[in-house]
C-alpha cells in the first residue's frame, strides 16, 4: 500500500498559531534581581506593560491562556484574559520558575 502524500493532509490539519509572554515587570526585575519562586507581583509599570499588550492583542485570535500560579504571570494573564473572556483560563503549578533553593 502506496503512502499519502504529506501535502493531501496539509488541507485537514487545522494551522495554529503559538504565542509565549513573559509576565511584565517588577520590583525584583527592575533591580535586576533573580526572583525564582518568590512571589514578586507587578510593579506599576508592570500593569501598564499588561494593559497595553492586551489592548494591543484584540486582533490576535487567542483561544487558551496558560500561566503559572506566581502573581507577576498571574497578574499579567488576567489582564489579556479581560480582553479575550472567551479564551479557556489555565493555571499550571508546573510552569513555574526555577526553584534556586
Amino acid at each position: 500500500m502506496k503512502n499519502k502524500d504529506a501535502s493531501e493532509n496539509l488541507g485537514k490539519i487545522e494551522p495554529r498559531h503559538f504565542f509565549s509572554l513573559r509576565h511584565a515587570e517588577t520590583d525584583w526585575n527592575h533591580k535586576k534581581l533573580c526572583q525564582g519562586q518568590k512571589d514578586i507581583p507587578l510593579n506599576e509599570k508592570g500593569v501598564l506593560e499588561a494593559q497595553s499588550f492586551a489592548s494591543s492583542s484584540t486582533n490576535l485570535r487567542i483561544d487558551c491562556i496558560v500561566t503559572c500560579p506566581l502573581s507577576c504571570a498571574l497578574q499579567t494573564a488576567r489582564l489579556i484574559h479581560q480582553v479575550h473572556p472567551k479564551a479557556s483560563f489555565q493555571i499550571v503549578s508546573e510552569l513555574s520558575e526555577c526553584n534556586w533553593g
